[in-house]
Order: structure tokens, then C-alpha cells, then sequence
């Protein structure tokens, strides 16, 4: 199974002993957004910034992205709302 397979990746990279490089980084970050794209939409509600984040490891800028303007919004939420908001289930 694909997502599997991207999960296994994911902890390999993730758990070098030594510290990661950029390339690490930003493996782990397109590994996580292939994640991302085989969950129903429904579900990828919850990880929009870190979308925004694996779509930013790879573009240079993000002028087009309703994730990105949804996670602005986020960024404007009070802290206390914006836990609320992010970590529903906490």
C-alpha cells in the first residue's frame, strides 16, 4: 500500500542519527504532502499549515494557495482561539 510505503520513508528520514540537511528536510516534506493528497479532503482540514509548509519547501514564493490564505488566517486567530482551532482534540 502506497501510503504505507510514504510512512516508512517518512520515519526513516525523520530518524538519522545525525542531523538532517535541507535535502532531508525537504524529502520529508513532499513525502508528508504525498501523505496529505491520499487522505479524503475532509481529513486534510486539519494539516493546512503543514501543507502550506510542504508546499513552501519546494516554491520559491506561494502567491496562489487557498491553503496559504487559510493559514494566514490562522496566523491571525488570537493564541488562544488558535489552539483551539489547530489542535481540536487536545
Amino acid at each position: 500500500m502506497v501510503e504505507n510505503d510514504l510512512i516508512t520513508k517518512i520515519r526513516k528520514t525523520a530518524s538519522k542519527k545525525e542531523a538532517l540537511e535541507e535535502t532531508d528536510v525537504r524529502t520529508l516534506m513532499i513525502l508528508v504532502r504525498k501523505l496529505l493528497d491520499k487522505m479524503p479532503p475532509s481529513d486534510q482540514q486539519s494539516f493546512l499549515i503543514i501543507r502550506l509548509f510542504a508546499n513552501w519547501s519546494v516554491h520559491v514564493e506561494i502567491t496562489q494557495s487557498n491553503t496559504g490564505l487559510r493559514g494566514s488566517e490562522i496566523a491571525n486567530i488570537p493564541p488562544k482561539k488558535r489552539h483551539a482551532w489547530c489542535f481540536p482534540n487536545v
